[in-house]
């Protein structure tokens, strides 16, 4: 019996000293590499959106236009639409802005 509890022993200990290392575990911790990536986009964005903001003021102010307008739903809801659209739109012509169809849209709008 001694000698089965020793051999289990020593099969007990063998194999806790296993030859291949275990994989690091992962606690919440991110890489270096995925936080610098997160960091990067998240400065992309403020970029972005400071150009952005810029663009929209001079376009507001080199046209002439109210700046209490940023505020207006309409304003927002544009914007909100712009998102949606791929780099291949292209804004309606000024015709087809003063078109008839549009006029009918914007009246049956308001009515």
């Amino acid at each position: 019996m001694k000698d089965s509890q020793g051999s289990l022993a020593k099969a007990l200990v063998t194999s806790r000293n296993s030859p291949l290392p275990c994989p690091p575990t992962n606690r919440g911790q991110s890489t270096i590499e995925s936080s610098f990536d997160r960091v990067k986009s998240s400065d992309i964005r403020q970029s972005n959106d400071a150009q952005l903001e810029m663009a929209i003021a001079d376009f507001f102010h080199c046209e002439n236009i109210a700046d209490r307008v940023v505020e207006s739903t309409r304003f927002k809801y544009m914007l909100k639409q712009a998102r949606l659209v791929g780099s291949e739109f292209r804004p309606p012509t000024r015709k087809k802005i003063g078109g008839k169809k549009y006029f009918l849209f914007f009246v049956c709008l308001v009515l």
